[in-house]
């Protein structure tokens, strides 16, 4: 109980600016946690379904491969149902389309790190912003009541306390934001490479020649 009477008077010592800030830790404590559950390798990547889509690619079984896919969900398997249904078309067809769902994996992945950075740069920003209001205070009271007065406390909790709450915020924001743009950047390699050899196996003659079990 002491705690929170104490967790209260620091939050109120911090004066308006605390709100926003308030704001931005709950919008980034919401963030971080959607996005480390959104980019777990085994959510995006489905490598133990893979030797079987693979398998179904190598007979020609296009059709059980496209549904296998349909059934899962993740943007993996949009991308090998894009090269599944554009099997027939040339090599660079093949590509562009791969190129274009890429794309859109990557915008889904990546969707809400763009708030996640805005946080890390606005926080400190309203630190700094309170600082000044805070410093604003500390004049006005020089100039009313003068020096060695307690009312100048006020204004230096303020300044204080919201450059350590911007601060607080903003580097572990700025530490997930550059963890989680990594898992992106690998998980867009992997799926990059997958891609390139997904394109031979379709267009090798292996594949391309091999009488389909399912031609549609």
């Amino acid at each position: 109980m002491e705690m929170e009477v104490r967790m209260i008077e620091f939050l109120k010592s911090g004066g308006l600016t605390m709100i926003p800030l308030g704001l931005c830790s709950i919008l980034a404590v919401a963030v971080i946690i959607e996005k480390f559950f959104a980019l777990r390798r085994k959510k995006i990547i489905p490598e133990k379904n893979l030797s079987t889509i693979d398998a179904f690619i190598e007979e020609g079984m296009w059709k059980k491969a496209d549904e296998f896919c349909s059934s899962g969900k993740g943007v993996f398997y949009g991308i090998i149902s894009t090269a599944i249904e554009n099997r027939n078309g040339s090599e660079a067809e093949l590509k562009n389309a791969l190129e274009e769902t890429g794309k859109d994996a990557v915008i889904v992945l990546e969707k809400r790190l763009g708030l996640l950075g805005t946080i890390t740069a606005v926080a400190p920003l309203l630190g700094f912003f309170g600082t000044v209001t805070g410093m604003i205070k500390i004049f006005n009271v020089l100039s009313v009541e003068g020096a060695g007065t307690q009312s100048l406390a006020g204004g230096i909790a303020e300044a204080l306390i919201t450059t350590v709450t911007g601060l607080a915020i903003a580097i572990p924001c700025l530490v997930a934001h550059n963890y989680f743009n990594h898992k992106v950047d690998e998980s867009v390699r992997y799926m990059e490479n997958y891609s390139l050899k997904l394109i031979k196996k379709i267009k090798s003659n292996k594949v391309g020649n091999a009488v389909s079990k399912d031609r549609k």
